[in-house]
């Protein structure tokens, strides 16, 4: 039997053809701590052994086209809650602003047996133009 012969090529990452995340800067409170979380790029809070809620920020990326818009990525967010919290209650929603980075911003609840539900505020914004596809 005769072998086929495959020629291979590499690509590396960063570079032109796999772009890395845009930088950025996060000010936390004193106290806080960074951690790794998986499907995000970084979640930082208050320690671990606190008692009480966990209050935090998780930072996740998508790449999206150029038409995308923040109503469709925040429509397409609640459905991916709803399918995984199908009890998830939607508090409030609009459009904001920080300085110059307009947000859509949702404010939801999922309720749980126990007597602490979990209370999120998202917000959904874009980076830079040239990292949309």
């Amino acid at each position: 039997m005769a072998s086929a012969s495959t020629s291979t090529s590499q690509i590396g990452y960063p570079s032109d053809v796999i772009r890395p995340v845009p930088s950025f800067t996060l000010e936390i409170p004193d106290g806080w701590v960074a951690a790794e979380l998986p499907g995000a790029l970084v979640a930082v809070g208050t320690p671990a052994d606190d008692a009480g809620p966990w209050a935090n920020v998780i930072i996740r990326h998508e790449r999206t086209t150029r038409t995308m818009t923040l109503e469709a990525a925040a429509k397409g967010s609640w459905a991916r809650m709803l399918a995984s919290h199908p009890d998830a209650e939607l508090l409030d929603e609009r459009l904001a602003r920080a300085g110059e980075v307009v947000q859509y911003v949702r404010e939801t609840r999922i309720p749980s047996d126990e007597d602490d539900d979990t209370q999120q505020v998202q917000s959904f914004f874009f980076g830079p133009t040239e990292d949309r596809l």
